[in-house]
């Protein structure tokens, strides 16, 4: 079963703390529209934007500029969204936690899987804080994870893979869509089967 080593989980947490949090409270997030309850396709919802986009500049390339933006990061906010649901569950306060950190996440899950810890995966988030896995959605996952440990172990590095490329359409680059269409179509793919994969190990 191929696993990440320890040098490309320093890699992967070294990059998402290169990116750093966008805020960092000391007081309660309030969200807009925060009646919305946290569900699977909550969480999905930047992803069908992006499909949604991609449609319009199939039709009209030249319409964006910064095509990458518009269909490539909200796959990767889409995978955080995923991970904080699997951390959190459906808890909209848990949800927010101002400290998950993506890469540290998962490097816990990993780490868990590994040792058959009975105590959830935990990790220090953002300001040092410790955070818990709890929840629902994890509570299933704990329950399916050993049916299936090589899936765990696609789902990771597929997460890491899609969080990774939506960095540079971040932070750093423009592209048109006739310069981002193949990765948006290796994006969208790697991004379903994120979601086959997060589904089974989570129903």
């Amino acid at each position: 079963m191929e696993v990440l080593s320890d040098a490309e989980w320093d890699d992967f947490d070294r990059f998402v703390e290169t990116l750093g949090p966008l805020y960092v409270a000391e007081e309660e997030i309030v969200f807009r529209g925060e009646a919305t309850p946290i569900t699977i396709e909550y969480v999905r919802s930047p992803s069908h934007d992006a499909r949604k986009i991609a449609g319009v500049l199939e039709k009209k390339p030249d319409m964006f500029e910064d095509a990458g933006f518009l269909t490539i990061l909200p796959f990767a906010k889409s995978i955080e969204m995923h991970l904080r649901l699997l951390y959190f569950g459906t808890e909209r306060e848990a949800f927010g936690n101002n400290q998950f950190k993506s890469s540290a996440a998962l490097s816990s899950i990993a780490k868990w899987m590994n040792s058959e810890q009975e105590q959830n995966p935990s990790h220090k988030g953002i300001q040092g804080k410790s955070i818990e896995a709890d929840g629902e959605f994890f509570q299933r996952f704990q329950e399916n994870h050993r049916q299936v440990r090589g899936k765990v172990w696609q789902l990771i590095k597929i997460a890491r893979k899609v969080y990774e490329k939506g960095h540079d359409y971040r932070h750093n680059q423009i592209q048109d869509w006739s310069e981002i269409r193949p990765l948006y179509i290796e994006q969208s793919a790697l991004f379903e089967e994120f979601c086959e994969l997060f589904d089974r190990l989570t129903r």
